[in-house]
């Protein structure tokens, strides 16, 4: 427990307290508990053994085009291509 995050529980309590003072001064009906929907958000601590530090500065700038039939086209000429998954997957 002490090793995760703090902020999921702490806001879903400072969230109750609103709610409660919301009640309290007559604002709003007694707090019930409602389904948030289906999506659950998760948080994964992982431990690196090999960290990639940044590359050292050349100097030199490149320019960026993000497209539609290749992922990114840089201003040398070289082209990215977008990673098919769905295409890959139906064959």
């Amino acid at each position: 427990m002490l090793e995760v995050t703090k902020c999921s529980p702490q806001l879903a309590i400072m969230q109750l307290g609103n709610a409660f003072k919301r009640f309290f001064k007559g604002e709003s009906k007694y707090p019930q508990f409602r389904k948030k929907g289906e999506k659950w958000f998760v948080s994964i601590t992982v431990e690196l053994s090999d960290v990639f530090l940044a590359k050292e500065k050349t100097g030199q700038s490149v320019g960026l085009d993000l497209g539609i039939t290749d992922l990114a086209t840089l201003s040398d000429g070289t082209k990215i291509q977008a990673p098919k998954p769905l295409k890959n997957k139906l064959k």
